[in-house]
């Protein structure tokens, strides 16, 4: 469900286009959204748009995240409140900020991805677009949230597991 929210679905694209940085991680391994949230987890938090953003704050504080779904008392998604948002927010409200509804200061624009898209394809995405988090939908149902930092911690690990291989190879 929605509503008035725009939702691009990401294409599963290269992202590397030729560029040398990551070949050798990806040569013979494509990790996946579906991958990353198999060992994070589908967890999606979420807030109501009439909430206040001092609530929502709270909530992203305490649990240690960067988004929260936005979504209507029926779950409806109406859109996402990042960090980002919020500081843009006390940037124009100063600090009233604290009292302001979620629905004034969230994006309603998302763009999301699939389980089958390619890590690095998202987080190419993420980069051009300038956000750090994409929430994943699968058959027309929200799954998971990915950032840019659960691909690099995959990505990073999966190199390091190449290193030691490589070096236990060679004795």
């Amino acid at each position: 469900q929605f509503g008035q929210m725009e939702v691009f679905v990401l294409n599963n694209v290269s992202i590397f286009d030729g560029a040398d940085w990551g070949k050798s991680c990806m040569a013979e391994f494509a990790l996946t959204v579906g991958d990353i949230l198999k060992v994070k987890g589908s967890a999606i938090l979420s807030v109501r748009p009439d909430k206040t953003v001092a609530l929502a704050a709270g909530i992203m504080k305490n649990r240690r995240i960067g988004i929260l779904m936005v979504a209507e008392e029926s779950g409806e998604v109406v859109g996402l409140l990042s960090e980002r948002d919020i500081v843009r927010a006390v940037a124009i409200h100063g600090d009233g900020v604290a009292q302001v509804p979620v629905r004034e200061i969230m994006t309603k624009r998302m763009v999301v991805c699939r389980p089958s898209d390619e890590a690095t394809s998202v987080m190419r995405t993420m980069q051009n677009g300038r956000f750090r988090h994409m929430p994943v939908m699968d058959e027309g149902a929200f799954t998971g949230i990915i950032s840019i930092g659960d691909i690099l911690e995959h990505l990073l690990a999966h190199e390091q597991l190449e290193y030691e291989q490589t070096i236990l190879s060679n004795f």
